[in-house]
């Protein structure tokens, strides 16, 4: 039977890592949020071509993930991303109940990410800006999606 100390540290440890991806999850939803609205609406000034907003937008995601997975690493994993803790419970490599907690918290900081940049950069600016290329249908769109959300859990696993 495990002590109240071996209780209470394992408490605070799932309480950093629910910490550590809610606020991770909170920061890159907003980061990489933000870069669109910026780019496709007049708060951040002039707009900028279509081919410059993709590059900027793509950058923005990578370099925010990077120094977020750089941050957080030592804590939880930096998962940010319930794709990522999903792989990692399905191969065994994150007990299924910590899984839970990630995916708590990695929704919730999703929410609070798009909730804050909602709140400054208004939201007649933020409603429908992600959405689908027109031309690009449901099917292709989710095709892509899944693919590239693959390749992304698959470069994490090494």
């Amino acid at each position: 039977m495990a002590s109240q100390e071996e209780t209470r540290k394992k408490l605070i440890k799932i309480g950093r890592c629910f910490a550590a991806e809610l606020v991770g999850t909170a920061i890159l939803t907003f980061c990489a949020t933000e870069k669109a609205v910026l780019n496709n609406t007049s708060i951040g000034g002039d707009a900028i071509s279509e081919e410059d907003a993709v590059t900027t937008n793509a950058l923005a995601a990578g370099f925010s993930l990077i120094f977020l997975i750089y941050s957080l690493a030592n804590v939880s994993g930096g998962h940010v991303n319930p794709a990522v803790t999903w792989a990692f419970v399905l191969t065994g490599r994150l007990p299924p109940l910590m899984g839970v907690v990630y995916f708590i918290a990695q929704f919730l900081g999703g929410l609070i990410g798009a909730g804050l940049l909602a709140a400054f950069s208004g939201v007649e600016n933020f409603r429908g800006l992600l959405a689908l290329h027109p031309g690009i249908s449901v099917q292709e769109g989710l095709g892509t999606e899944t693919f590239l959300t693959f390749l992304f859990v698959f470069v994490i696993f090494k």
